[in-house]
C-alpha cells in the first residue's frame, strides 16, 4: 500500500467518524393524544430537551357550539430545557393548542424552533415557537390551509422586577 492510498484511507475514516458524530439538530415526533412526548436536539450552541404533555378530552368539546369541531386532546404543558436550564413559558405559548399530532424541534444558528401541527381539515393549524437559551422570543400561528402565512404573531419580552 502506498503512502497516498494509506492517507486516503485514513482521511476517509476520519471523515466518516466526523459525519457520524455530528450533533442532531432536528427531531420530529408524533404527539401522543394523552401523556408525554419528548424531543431532543443538539448543536454546537444548544442542547435542548422539550416535553409536551397532553390529555384526552372525553366526549369532546364543541367550543360551546352545536355541530362545531370536536376536540379530542388538549396540550396541558410544554417544558423547554436548554443546557439543563428550564425556560419559563407564559401559558399563552401553549394553552390554546388542541389535537396536536406532530411536533418538530430544530436548532438553527443561535435559536431553537419548536413547531406543531394540529387540528383537522378547515380547523387545522400550525404553530412555531422561537426561543434562545434564556427565553421564548416569538410565537407564530397560522391555518393549515395557508402554510407559512402567519395570522397571529406574538412577541415575548423578558421582564425583570427590581427594587427601587
Amino acid at each position: 500500500m502506498t503512502h497516498i492510498n494509506l492517507l486516503v484511507m485514513v482521511l476517509s475514516i476520519l471523515l466518516a467518524c466526523e459525519v457520524q458524530a455530528k450533533p442532531i439538530s432536528k427531531q420530529t415526533a408524533v404527539v401522543a393524544a394523552s401523556g408525554e412526548t419528548t424531543l431532543t436536539a443538539r448543536s454546537s450552541k444548544f442542547d435542548v430537551k422539550v416535553s409536551v404533555r397532553t390529555r384526552s378530552v372525553e366526549g369532546g368539546d364543541h367550543f360551546g357550539l352545536p355541530g362545531g369541531y370536536v376536540e379530542r386532546s388538549h396540550v396541558e404543558g410544554v417544558d423547554i430545557v436548554v443546557g439543563g436550564n428550564l425556560i419559563w413559558l407564559n401559558r399563552s405559548v401553549f394553552c390554546d393548542l388542541f389535537d396536536v399530532h406532530l411536533a418538530e424541534l430544530r436548532l438553527e444558528g443561535g435559536k431553537g424552533i419548536l413547531a406543531f401541527e394540529g387540528g383537522d381539515a378547515s380547523e387545522s393549524f400550525w404553530v412555531k415557537i422561537e426561543f434562545d437559551a434564556k427565553q421564548v422570543k416569538r410565537r407564530l400561528v397560522g391555518s393549515g390551509m395557508t402554510p407559512g402565512k402567519a395570522s397571529i404573531v406574538t412577541s415575548y419580552q423578558m421582564s425583570v422586577l427590581e427594587d427601587e
